[in-house]
């Protein structure tokens, strides 16, 4: 691998480590489009095994979280979310094939080049302040021995022939030390999710969708199933429901059941918050 000199490193922040790329969920396409579809731009194909059922696994160990519309609030919704975790059997597999998938994207059409250095050192600071100034963009993936391994569009470093299989290496190679991948600005991710301000959450459960489900039925929240081309590439399932008001008793009473951990501040902070808006002559 090509080395950089260390005497060309300037003072700088390093990366913050949860700046991970956000990923454009290949699920999320095929339950879009309502077939699986081979993304050739990148080289990754989201055709299923054929050995596998044709309902793909879904993730249920993650949190269950109700949400309130902010224009509506008697509507609300229940969505079902991914944990996310590596160990997970279906998120773990899933994570690395759309951290490899979000890779190729931003390569479309441009030939990558790779440099392994040694990862926060001073190599690392001089070839980030040389692709910067070449007005280039890169991808840093922790690699095992304290190394990293460098991808980026500008002509440093070597070549990549096979993109596919160098970042399905590389993806898979990322030691669980503490470290995150990280990226320019640019390749961050920004715009690939769906954002709305119509939702706001009143609170996250533990209980299974099922056990959710049947308590929305018997409070009379009419709950109903949500198309899954609707739904944010995090969650595997949702229902749209008929809530109580908020602070009523019927809500209190749902919040108790669904053992309901709400996003209110605690006592003590309510009541400093109290004081200083007394002290500000805030209504």
């Amino acid at each position: 691998m090509t080395t950089i000199d260390p005497s060309d490193a300037e003072d700088h922040n390093d990366a913050s480590a949860s700046d991970v790329p956000s990923p454009l969920s290949t699920s999320f396409l095929i339950r879009e489009t309502g077939t699986p579809s081979s993304l050739p731009e990148t080289g990754v194909s989201a055709e299923p095994d054929a050995n596998q059922d044709s309902q793909p696994a879904q993730c249920q160990n993650g949190i269950g979280t109700l949400l309130r519309d902010r224009g509506n609030p008697r509507t609300g919704r229940d969505m079902q979310l991914r944990c996310k975790r590596k160990g997970c059997e279906v998120c773990g597999p899933e994570n690395q094939a759309l951290m490899q998938e979000d890779i190729l994207r931003h390569f479309n059409g441009q030939t990558m080049h790779c440099v392994e250095v040694e990862d926060g050192g001073k190599e690392y600071d001089a070839l980030r302040k040389r692709i910067d100034r070449g007005g280039g963009l890169l991808l840093r993936l922790p690699a095992p021995a304290g190394k990293a391994m460098i991808l980026t569009n500008l002509d440093v470093g070597e070549a990549v022939q096979d993109p596919v299989q160098l970042v399905r290496e590389a993806v898979d190679a990322q030691p669980c030390d503490g470290r995150h991948a990280s990226s320019s600005r640019e390749w961050k991710g920004a715009g690939t999710r769906e954002s709305s301000g119509r939702w706001t959450r009143e609170g996250i459960t533990p209980l299974p969708t099922e056990k959710r489900v049947q308590i929305y039925q018997e409070e009379g929240c009419e709950p109903q199933g949500v198309p899954g081309c609707w739904l944010p590439p995090d969650a595997v399932g949702a229902h749209d429901l008929r809530l109580p008001l908020p602070k009523t008793a019927e809500m209190e009473r749902l919040a108790e059941r669904l053992e309901l951990e709400t996003d209110e501040p605690p006592e003590w902070v309510r009541r400093m918050l109290d004081r200083a808006r007394g002290s500000r002559g805030d209504a």
